[in-house]
């Protein structure tokens, strides 16, 4: 199986900044992973590592599945509109390759936690990815 890991902490200036770590002692943490404000394009880089020593080819990534919190949210965000590149790539032996993931949020989109699922492809695991949309900035 791939490894899929998530190089949000390291992006600079893309519209994901990791938020994990910025919570008050003795609060409940209300974000998780990069966050994005209503009416922007979350932009998250990934690399899909390959630890064995056979090629993974023509891996296809495309949504499982949106939820927000645990109900669906395909009515929020629509799986269709997630876009990656590369949209097909192989993966050489011990080896790894840069995925983008790129989520349109909706100006009107509520506030709160997110999940998209990913997959690399029809028989590949569910691959969770978390980001919060911030509560709309005021007009």
């Amino acid at each position: 199986g791939s490894v899929l890991r998530s190089g949000v902490a390291a992006a600079g200036k893309t519209t994901a900044k990791a938020g994990a770590g910025a919570q008050r002692a003795g609060t409940k943490p209300s974000t998780a992973g990069p966050r994005v404000q209503p009416g922007a394009t979350l932009r998250v880089p990934l690399s899909v590592e390959n630890p064995s020593d056979a090629p993974m080819r023509a891996l296809s990534p495309r949504v499982r599945a949106v939820r927000r919190g645990s109900a669906e949210a395909s009515d929020v965000i629509a799986p269709d509109t997630v876009r990656f590149t590369p949209g097909l790539f192989d993966v050489a032996p011990r080896d790894f390759e840069k995925l983008s993931v790129y989520v349109p949020v909706p100006a009107d989109a509520p506030e709160g936690l997110y999940e998209v699922v990913l997959a690399l492809g029809d028989q590949e695991p569910d691959l969770p990815m978390t980001f919060t949309v911030l509560p709309a900035r005021p007009a």
